[in-house]
């Protein structure tokens, strides 16, 4: 709905520092994040078509700075006669466009969000999907999770960017995967304390009663399964 998409984008801003201005395309809106978020959903292979399908440049592209009134004026009539201060350069207007065009500030905030949210929501190992109509290479690409192949796909998209504007490759990969191993280091960390906490509470309960009982549950919370287990094997593979 949309005001999941638009608490989603809220939460996503925060974590992972979104530009003031918001971007152009946000992904919270697209079906690709609905079906990553809720995969009980979709068939694995219906996810990893729409993100092949998917363009994920289009979640680069952050919003201008909106300007005041007034500001982007430079050629109003100061009461000078020089009309060249007064009225715009044709090549001068579309040089200004080229270079804007060329220096569209873009961010990888979007699809840091992306793929942190596949970790966090998706298995990291793939789902048998048996079909006898299936080639080869389909065959190949079922074994990769779905968060695999978003990685991939969006790890192509960041080295087609740094190759065609000249910029290192290793740098721009890591803009872009520091920000999902910082997150996943904040959920274990609470993962960690929403553990802990009921051994705490129930040893200083049995401590004040002499009743072993609530130190034993407490303690039994410690020997359950990894919550983040799955979110940290997909970021560990990414």
């Amino acid at each position: 709905t949309e005001a999941k998409a638009i608490k989603n984008l809220q939460v996503n801003a925060k974590d992972f520092k979104y530009p003031e201005e918001g971007f152009i395309t946000p992904v919270e809106h697209s079906l690709l994040y609905a079906m990553i978020e809720f995969p009980e959903n979709y068939p694995e292979s219906v996810i990893r078509n729409e993100i092949e399908d998917e363009d994920f440049t289009q979640y680069l592209y952050v919003k201008e700075k909106e300007t005041k009134r007034g500001e982007a004026t430079s050629y109003e009539d100061d009461g000078s006669d020089n009309d060249a201060q007064t009225q715009p350069n044709n090549n001068d207007s579309q040089t200004a466009t080229q270079q804007s065009e060329e220096e569209q500030r873009v961010s990888y905030g979007q699809l840091s969000a992306l793929l942190a949210l596949s970790a966090a929501k998706n298995p990291s190992t793939a789902s048998p999907e048996k079909s006898s109509s299936t080639t080869e290479a389909e065959s190949d690409d079922q074994t990769l999770s779905v968060g695999e192949t978003l990685c991939r796909k969006l790890l192509r998209t960041i080295t087609r960017y740094a190759d065609a504007h000249s910029l290192d490759r290793n740098h721009e990969i890591r803009e872009f995967l520091d920000p999902i191993e910082r997150r996943c280091a904040v959920r274990n960390e609470k993962a960690a304390l929403q553990q802990l906490l009921p051994a705490y509470a129930g040893y200083t309960v049995s401590l004040l009663t002499g009743n072993p009982l609530p130190l034993l549950l407490g303690a039994a919370a410690l020997t359950g399964p990894d919550p983040m287990m799955e979110e940290n094997t997909n970021v560990h593979g990414f």
